[in-house]
């Protein structure tokens, strides 16, 4: 499977080290005055112990600054290889999911005043494309991939809500989540993104839950 981090995940990295070396050597550079300065001030007219005091405080809020800088370097490097440790497990987003001809495990969430519930599962254009009835008390259903004719679909990605009837009314209807299989992590203006199976984009965020690729 491709990362798609390595490019910006590497470049970031660099640009990192880059700004700490910079800050290193300003801070030896700021150093090296202090020191130069104390070695040639004039015994009989010394610096006054005031702007010492200042320098030295400078001197340590400079340094202070790169050891934050660092640690924040490596926090944000340890998260991104956390995230893109992610890849090719099964992520759970809200309405959509890809069908690849195997069934996929669907979270489904009734009304609570709710007398009946259906699945309705639609193509990546909206139509409509099968229906079925299930269970109130169910959490978790197995979506088979048959149409509304019996027969099994085409292997792409499919939207899926569940509608809420109270003595065949309808009362509501609300999306279903579905298992996806993460295929690559790309970071971009700050933001981290999860391409899925069948090139769906989605934010971190979003992810619902997570589990193991069975």
């Amino acid at each position: 499977m491709e990362i798609g981090t390595q490019t910006s995940g590497a470049g970031t990295k660099s640009n990192n080290q880059t700004e700490t070396k910079k800050e290193n050597s300003q801070f030896t550079l700021f150093l090296k005055l202090m020191t130069a300065q104390a070695k040639n001030q004039d015994p009989l007219n010394p610096s006054d112990p005031t702007d010492f005091a200042s320098q030295l405080a400078t001197f340590t809020q400079v340094e202070q600054q790169i050891k934050a800088n660092t640690l924040l370097e490596k926090m944000v490097n340890n998260a991104k290889l956390s995230t893109v440790s992610l890849i090719g497990k099964n992520a759970r987003i809200e309405e959509k999911g890809y069908f690849d001809g195997t069934t996929i495990r669907l979270t489904v969430n009734p009304d609570k005043g709710a007398t009946s519930a259906t699945l309705i599962v639609k193509n990546a254009d909206g139509k409509e494309v099968a229906k079925e009835k299930i269970e109130l008390l169910s959490k978790t259903i197995d979506w088979s991939g048959k149409g509304t004719d019996g027969k099994v679909l085409d292997a792409g990605v499919y939207s899926f809500s569940v509608e809420s009837f109270k003595d065949g009314k309808s009362i509501g209807e609300n999306y279903a989540e579905a298992y996806s299989e993460i295929t690559e992590v790309t970071f971009a203006d700050k933001k981290t993104l999860l391409t899925l199976a069948g090139d769906q984009t989605v934010l971190l965020d979003k992810i619902k839950g997570l589990r193991e690729n069975s």
